[in-house]
């Protein structure tokens, strides 16, 4: 699939809005302030081109079938220009992906070495783990789970690789007191927070 065309502005910003939750054609043209039939003909551009995907839901105004639109898969786009290297190619999202490239978002290189390190872990207590989640400054590692283990698993990897940041073990209630978290892994939306300044989903 060639999605190059489709990565920049404004398609971009509207894989954006419908990549966060299924959303109509008016309230992405609310969102980016123009007209209804520009995003709808953008719409049908990234359905053909196997993007998104369209949902009828019911009925709305004057008896029209109201249409909600999401992504239709989870994937990266991936480019490669180095020194006698260069390609490009579409990379279906696994969970290991996502993790890895969260964490790719900081420029802190011990923070990528942490996360290289801290996968095996995660996904050798998987089941008891219900999230994973990161707040920048200061830098905190918070692991939703009861397993007293995996702390000292993870904290054992930080002090291996000198990276500054305090890990936290606490449960599905207490994440609900935090703000301005980075979900790193979460099988299920505990809660919703606000994304920090800055941050790349």
């Amino acid at each position: 699939m060639n999605v190059d065309a489709f990565f920049g502005t404004p398609r971009w910003h509207i894989l954006e809005i419908v990549a966060e939750k299924p959303v109509s054609p008016s309230d992405i043209a609310l969102s980016l302030k123009t007209s209804v039939s520009y995003v709808s003909q953008q719409l049908k551009l990234l359905e053909a081109a196997g993007l998104i995907i369209k949902e009828k839901t019911g009925l709305a105004d004057k008896g029209k079938p109201r249409s909600l639109y999401s992504i239709s898969q989870d994937f990266f786009h991936l480019t490669i220009l180095s020194k006698g290297w260069s390609s490009k190619k579409v990379i279906p999202l696994s969970d290991y992906h996502r993790f890895m490239l969260k964490f790719w978002f900081f420029d802190d290189k011990n923070l990528n070495k942490f996360a290289h390190k801290f996968y095996p872990v995660l996904e050798k207590y998987i089941k008891e783990v219900d999230g994973v989640y990161l707040k920048a400054e200061p830098l905190e590692i918070i692991i939703v789970s009861s397993l007293k283990l995996i702390k000292q698993q993870v904290e054992a990897i930080a002090e291996d690789i000198s990276l500054k940041c305090k890990i936290m073990l606490i449960n599905r209630e207490e994440i609900k007191k935090f703000s301005g978290l980075i979900s790193i892994y979460a099988p299920e939306r505990i809660v919703e927070f606000k994304q920090e300044k800055g941050e790349k989903q």
